[in-house]
């Protein structure tokens, strides 16, 4: 029994793999560390046209051996809101989006305002996309209200811009790679806090920052 067990356990483990973060638009094709078998993809994982795999989102890179490899990120499915993606895959029909859930969205060629079948988008894999769901499978909760106090007291002092996915992806846009750090991580450490703590906090960092609030 004892040896069975032992058996088990080494075909279950390889010690030639390590978990390790990865963050949207990542190549992890050398950290593939089985390649004798067909591999199986999971979330926040894609398979490119030039046989490298790449990441979809930001997560811990995980293995189950023989063969299947995922993401392990915070997901969660969407309802008929506005979601940021990114284009993974193309055909003459539509795009597949990976929006975060647990498979991918389906984007028509002809979806974007103005589009004809003479002039349309032409996005590339990687590239990202902000749409609305308009079918879906489950509700999914705000990452952030429209009246976010952190948001409010972050544009007093920083211009940026932001788009909010309700699949919990931010896409964000400011003038330095220190402003767009700065409210990244506001936005982070503002879960479970008050109103009155996001606030103190946002000054808190803001003042680390060497900016102050209008």
């Amino acid at each position: 029994m004892a040896e069975e067990f032992l058996l088990a356990a080494e075909k279950s483990i390889d010690l030639a793999f390590k978990p390790r973060t990865c963050l949207p638009g990542d190549d992890i094709t050398q950290h593939i560390t089985n390649v004798t078998q067909k591999l199986r993809l999971g979330a926040g994982l894609v398979a490119t046209c030039d046989n490298r795999v790449v990441s979809t989102n930001a997560g811990v890179l995980r293995y189950r051996p023989p063969n299947r490899y995922w993401l392990d990120f915070n997901h969660k499915r969407v309802r008929v809101h506005g979601v940021v993606g990114m284009i993974v895959d193309r055909n003459a029909e539509f795009y597949r989006v990976d929006i975060g859930s647990s498979s991918y969205a389906t984007l028509g060629m002809l979806a974007f305002d103005g589009a004809s079948k003479r002039n349309r988008p032409n996005l590339q894999p990687g590239t990202l996309v902000y749409c609305r769901v308009v079918r879906a499978t489950k509700d999914l909760d705000a990452l952030i209200q429209d009246d976010c106090i952190v948001l409010e007291a972050l544009g007093r002092a920083i211009p940026f811009e932001l788009a909010v996915g309700m699949n919990g992806v931010v896409w964000l846009n400011s003038k330095s790679n220190q402003d767009t750090i700065l409210i990244a991580n506001a936005i982070l450490n503002s879960e479970g806090l008050t109103a009155a703590q996001s606030e103190a906090m946002v000054v808190k960092l803001l003042q680390e920052h060497g900016t102050s609030q209008h």
